[in-house]
């Protein structure tokens, strides 16, 4: 047979057109008969032609399946993650739930899911300024901004396929101790708990708007509800019960999950001590105010001036070092970046 002779499809038995040839182990697969894959398969050219034909024949059952996939709880923006408690499986996709058919995603049993592992990647961009050209620079030392990607990777048993990576945000995360950065943080530890069958991580729904009963019934929208309903509670200063708990709110920054009846507290990035009911109004005006005042290690004197007014002690110097390069800065008016290396202080 000549490189350029006729090929036919050993699925479907069409003629197979000019470039459009897809290779299996023993045998030609039609461009047609390859879009019918799972998008998850990437095991083709070393599957026989036999077991390529049970895989698509898997692929037309999955679709008469779809109908009666009942979607009990959604993650994700773009790339989306539905579970279905009551049939105990799940499914990855683009597709909204009307548009199943189009895409038909693979529903696969949640009891084949060996683990799931969560990961919070850190991305940086160098920040630039003009000269005096207008020209774009650098910063000296350059400077960078750091966004955030929240992924949850399933390993599975399956035949076809054993691992699939979701990356549950579509946009730009900035800020560690943002509202932004703790729904996605809360989302991953949900998704995870929901695919390993394990007890939900409780859920605040803040005053404003039941954050946690719409999660729950995956009316969409969540991250910018979750910046909504922070604002509205900060205003109205209460905690409401959630679909996930009982007046639960986040405690630190690496346990998002704190110890019940722990009102949010926003002065301090929303991980307040207990008992400490949300005053974002005057948070700046008391941190700028604690900031100004300080104790005197000689007498003991509170004092808002540089030297002691008890004693004339001169007001202790207050040092950062860098996290990074080890970059050590002294006085009140340390710069946001390290001179030495950029990084954020």
């Amino acid at each position: 047979m000549g490189l350029f002779d006729k090929k036919f499809c050993d699925i479907c038995g069409e003629k197979i057109s000019f470039l459009g040839n897809h290779k299996l182990e023993d045998g030609n697969m039609c461009g047609t008969c390859n879009k019918k894959m799972s998008p998850f398969f990437n095991g083709r050219r070393k599957t026989t032609v036999e077991e390529m034909k049970q895989h698509l024949a898997e692929r037309e059952q999955n679709s008469a399946k779809l109908a009666s996939f009942v979607v009990g709880s959604q993650f994700g923006d773009s790339q989306k993650i539905y579970i279905d408690a009551a049939g105990q499986n799940f499914m990855v996709t683009y597709s909204a739930p009307g548009n199943f058919a189009k895409e038909n995603p693979d529903i696969l049993p949640i009891t084949a899911i060996t683990s799931c592992n969560t990961d919070i990647k850190e991305n940086r961009e160098e920040e630039y300024t003009k000269d005096a050209n207008g020209n774009r620079v650098s910063y000296n030392p350059p400077r960078y901004r750091y966004f955030y990607d929240f992924k949850i990777t399933i390993t599975l048993n399956w035949r076809w396929f054993n691992e699939i990576t979701v990356k549950l945000n579509s946009s730009k995360v900035e800020g560690m101790n943002s509202a932004h950065y703790h729904n996605y943080e809360m989302v991953l530890a949900q998704a995870r708990a929901a695919l390993l069958g394990q007890p939900a991580a409780p859920v605040t729904a803040f005053n404003g708007g039941n954050y946690g009963g719409n999660y729950a019934n995956n009316q969409g929208g969540f991250v910018q509800q979750f910046v909504d309903t922070v604002a509205a509670g900060a205003a109205g200063g209460a905690v409401v019960n959630g679909a996930y708990g009982n007046d639960t709110a986040y405690k630190t920054q690496n346990a998002p999950y704190g110890a019940p009846n722990q009102p949010i507290n926003a002065q301090n990035a929303l991980y307040g001590a207990p008992n400490q009911p949300i005053n974002a109004q005057n948070a700046p005006q008391t941190e700028a105010a604690q900031a100004a005042t300080w104790i005197c290690p000689g007498c003991g004197t509170s004092n808002t001036a540089r030297f002691c007014g008890n004693c004339g002690q001169q007001k202790p110097v207050t040092v950062k070092f860098c996290g990074n390069c080890g970059w050590k800065a002294e006085g009140d008016n340390i710069a946001p970046f390290c001179p030495q290396c950029g990084t954020r202080l």
